[in-house]
């Protein structure tokens, strides 16, 4: 391959939210698809990273690093949705920024969460009662060892609590290359999430609900009241190196969530399918 297009003993601390010391063989800056056919993203060893806020380096990485920077976006009406297709490359917290820039909802819920696009489904991310499963289309992806494109629809993603096929897979074999959303046109929020409800509560959150305003007035409400919360608990990390949230609830059988009820009846609980457990509860 050209040298220009990978770097040897290249330095990641810049790449990684905790910007910690590390050097990885070889990196690689992917913002072409045809770069998809170089050979040495077939190799052992690959490391993907969008934004780096998912990422603690304890050590130098052996092999290659593949800082995924595809970008892109296009949007397809569909009656009172639309189908958003992003470069797995793009700032998440500008997606959806943008996204209510132009009238498409469904993605307020989930602002200011940092990172890329293209990491968003390998977690599943969620926040204030909102799972990125639920507006997801397809999650389009480059086979690394078959040197080919692979589709997964939303069932064939094996979404779950925080989790997804791509966490399963060894090496990394699925890099993504894009996202495709389905939105809505017509704003419907999501506010029964306890501290939510009470943060809209005490700061004329009713204006989410008011018919007076218009549909992005209320969806800038919510949104702003999301950033307003997530700034509080927890700090910039672009002025104090942090990797974000990274808190996981404890999911429990449904026999478990029972017997706990019962000697504790005011539990906080949520219902969850898990690939692995089938139906239960995340607490």
């Amino acid at each position: 391959m050209a040298s220009d297009k990978l770097i040897q003993d290249a330095d990641l601390s810049a790449l990684s939210t905790f910007k910690l010391p590390a050097r990885a063989r070889h990196l690689l800056t992917l913002s072409a698809i045809e770069d998809l056919n170089l050979d040495v993203l077939s190799e052992p060893d690959v490391l993907i990273l969008g934004g780096g806020s998912n990422t603690v380096f304890l050590s130098d990485w052996p092999g290659l690093v593949v800082l995924n920077q595809l970008k892109g976006l296009s949007a397809r009406p569909d009656g009172n949705e639309v189908v958003v297709s992003v470069g797995a490359g793009e700032s998440w917290h500008h997606l959806v920024c943008h996204c209510l820039d132009q009238g498409w909802y469904g993605l307020e819920n989930l602002i200011l969460i940092p990172g890329s696009v293209g990491a968003a489904p390998i977690q599943n991310i969620g926040a204030y009662g909102v799972e990125l499963s639920s507006v997801i289309e397809q999650v389009v992806t480059w086979d690394r060892l078959a040197k080919e494109t692979k589709v997964f629809d939303r069932n064939a993603c094996q979404f779950a609590y925080r989790d997804s096929i791509f966490k399963h897979v060894a090496n990394a074999r699925y890099l993504i290359t894009q996202v495709d959303f389905r939105l809505q046109t017509v704003f419907e929020p999501r506010t029964d999430y306890p501290s939510l409800k009470d943060a809209l509560d005490r700061h004329k959150g009713g204006e989410v609900l008011n018919q007076d305003n218009t549909p992005m007035q209320q969806a800038r409400t919510l949104a702003a009241t999301i950033m307003r919360l997530r700034r509080h608990r927890l700090p910039d990390p672009n002025r104090i190196a942090n990797v974000g949230s990274f808190f996981k609830n404890p999911i429990v059988t449904m026999d478990q969530l029972n017997a706990l009820i019962e000697n504790f009846p005011d539990l906080p609980h949520w219902p969850v399918t898990d690939p692995h457990l089938g139906q239960g509860a995340k607490l």
